[in-house]
């Protein structure tokens, strides 16, 4: 079976030794699966970014903590927990080149945003505040919430997944205002955008590697199609 190799961009926390980098072993786990290995990058210069982006399959975008809402012509909401600029600058660099090269791209809750700002797109910073809903749209990654996702039909997804289908939810921003020439690939119950695809990209805003179930092999299916 050939090895796919996927570019993942690394996340960085606070530590009291100084900045660390990581990436949650669930990725590592649910990408063996279709026999991928992860490279791992770290903010650094566009030269280094375009050798590696050459040398591999596609580019996957993990989720994370929010986006600067600076990026989107916005000021940042209160409840806002930034990555560092130099992850985000990173991660729209990245996008950049690789939709150039025309390699896939996959995202991933703060991949599936980021990927829509960087088309030109807009996010609800806080959905509590800023969208009528009655889902929990939850961001504390140490409870699973679950709801429904309704998807499009004639996309991507549809040829992989059941029109009503479950996920789990993690975030507490969503897309507001799709990027352009972005096809919606489905909703959630309240009107959520919960993933989008266009030409070699494509993002959900679940977390299909947290759940081991018949949706994640749905969805490793769908990826390997697309970058094989």
């Amino acid at each position: 079976m050939k090895i796919i190799h996927l570019l993942v961009p690394l996340r960085m926390t606070d530590h009291p030794r100084g900045k660390q980098y990581y990436i949650y072993q669930y990725y590592v786990d649910m990408f063996r699966k279709i026999n991928a290995e992860l490279i791992f990058i770290v903010p650094g210069h566009q030269q280094t970014y375009q050798q590696l982006l050459r040398m591999c399959d596609g580019l996957l975008l993990m989720g994370g903590q929010d986006i600067d809402a600076s990026y989107y012509h916005e000021s940042n909401h209160p409840q806002n927990q930034f990555e560092s600029k130099e992850i985000d600058q990173m991660e729209f660099d990245l996008i950049r080149q690789c939709n150039e090269m025309k390699k896939p791209i996959i995202g991933i809750c703060r991949g599936h945003q980021i990927i829509n700002v960087a088309f030109g797109g807009t996010l609800y910073q806080d959905i509590a505040s800023q969208y009528k809903t009655k889902i929990c749209h939850n961001q504390n990654l140490e409870q699973t919430y679950c709801h429904d996702i309704q998807i499009v039909e004639n996309t991507t997804l549809a040829q992989y997944f059941p029109y009503k289908t479950a996920v789990n939810s993690f975030h507490h921003q969503a897309i507001k205002d799709l990027a352009p020439d972005f096809q919606i690939m489905a909703y959630s119950d309240d009107g959520i955008i919960e993933a989008i695809e266009k030409d070699q990209i494509l993002s959900v805003q679940w977390h299909p590697e947290k759940i081991n179930d018949e949706n994640q092999d749905r969805f490793l299916e769908m990826i390997k199609k697309m970058i094989s």
